[in-house]
């Protein structure tokens, strides 16, 4: 298609008549240069640009690298991607480049491919150097439609899971997050990206510092002497004797369970599975015998978050 247009332009003389062209594009490899700190007058349209793309492009990273972890069922640590990012874009800016964050369709592209190591990226590298140093003076006569038209083709292939999630947030009445969402989506269209983010970012500070934090998890035992009563384990006391149940978590949540502590709640339950006691470093031994069943005791969670 792309070769097909790149004739045609050349033939008809599309340039000459007004169609916008992709243009030369000089392809020599980037030389070392301390980057320029941009003037007062300037620091404004930057700084706005730079949050922007930095909230953008660490809220995408963070989010690409935890869905596709949940679902290939392996572990990512958020702080090693932040310090790969980090040093990446550091190492960039001597060059010129680009900042560089996680793509969520260039990961479901790799994805479809079916990459699943590190050797799958250094390929995808190799091929775009390729093109770009040797074919892309090629395209100068391509049409800048055509390009929108790749991203439009794009984006649009990310969109089927955005009504699954919309009919889900109305299915669990998860009224706050859908206003939420639809308030973000129509200021970002109608006044800008940068406002968008801003609302975004605003809204999700309030409910965050509305709601707990740290949530409340307590690991029950059974009463000596009675089959139906329980109590939490590390309340246990002379008068009042609480066992653990081998193979068995009775776990107790007290707080609303959502977005920002579900990592946490993750973390203690895997300490208690491990150890039976929050307190204990992941990295000790196991003290408790595998686990058959885990019952949650849920009567003091008055909500749940629909993300």
């Amino acid at each position: 298609m792309l070769c097909v247009l790149v004739l045609w332009s050349k033939h008809d003389d599309w340039a000459s008549k007004g169609v916008k062209v992709f243009g030369l594009v000089e392809t020599k490899l980037p030389r070392f240069k301390i980057p320029m700190l941009p003037t007062i007058a300037d620091g404004k349209d930057v700084m706005s640009s730079a949050l922007t793309m930095m909230v953008i492009g660490v809220v995408e990273s963070v989010i690409i690298s935890r869905e596709y972890a949940s679902r290939n069922h392996y572990s990512v640590s958020s702080n090693r991607e932040l310090v790969a990012l980090g040093m990446s874009n550091i190492v960039g800016g001597f060059f010129g480049a680009y900042p560089a964050f996680g793509s969520l369709s260039r990961s479901k592209l790799n994805e479809k491919s079916k990459g699943k190591t590190q050797l799958s990226g250094i390929i995808t590298f190799t091929v775009v150097f390729a093109f770009v140093y040797s074919f892309l003076p090629l395209l100068q006569l391509l049409p800048r439609a055509t390009l929108s038209a790749v991203v439009i083709y794009t984006m649009v292939g990310l969109l089927p899971p955005f009504p699954k999630s919309i009919i889900f947030l109305i299915g669990v009445r998860a009224w706050n997050d859908l206003i939420l969402l639809v308030l973000v989506f129509l200021i970002t269209v109608f006044v800008s990206v940068e406002s968008g983010i801003l609302f975004a970012i605003s809204a999700s500070v309030v409910v965050v510092i509305k709601r707990t934090n740290l949530p409340r998890i307590k690991l029950l035992g059974r009463v000596s002497g009675s089959t139906t009563e329980f109590h939490p384990i590390h309340e246990s006391n002379d008068e009042l004797r609480v066992s653990h149940i081998d193979g068995m978590l009775i776990v107790c949540v007290e707080e609303p369970l959502y977005f920002a502590n579900t990592a946490q709640i993750r973390g203690r339950l895997n300490r208690l599975e491990l150890f039976g006691d929050m307190r204990v470093h992941p990295s000790e031994d196991r003290r408790l015998p595998p686990t058959r069943a885990i019952v949650f005791e849920f009567s003091m969670m008055h909500s749940v978050d629909g993300r």
